[in-house]
């Protein structure tokens, strides 16, 4: 999301809401000028520098794909929405992308951590 006040206010309310903001160490917005898939694949690229274990979170397929290519080590969670099994169809994800998991929820995706 942009890294605007009312996007950081709407981003912490719906964490709080879904009583997972604790398990967040910090949120990244997307600097203005960026392109989404920019945005996440430097802030995947910084946290790689810092933590020996990293997971991205993602709902959309376009952009979680390419960083789950780019960096192997990541482990990649993807909420499924109307789109994702559309999106995925042609995709052998075991084989091409073994670092995805395909998750039902936002706390799914989470608990799958621990």
């Amino acid at each position: 999301r942009p890294d605007q006040e009312a996007w950081r206010w709407i981003t912490r309310g719906t964490l709080q809401r879904g009583k997972v903001l604790g398990r967040f160490a910090s949120v990244f917005h997307k600097p203005s000028g960026l392109h989404t898939m920019e945005s996440k694949l430097a802030n995947v690229a910084l946290l790689r520098q810092h933590y020996g274990r990293v997971t991205h979170v993602d709902d959309n397929p376009a952009d979680a794909l390419p960083i789950a290519a780019k960096f192997k080590d990541v482990e990649i969670r993807l909420v499924r929405d109307l789109s994702t099994d559309f999106l995925l169809s042609k995709i052998y994800l075991e084989n091409d992308y073994p670092n995805v998991k395909v998750v039902s929820t936002l706390r799914e995706a989470l608990e799958s951590l621990y």
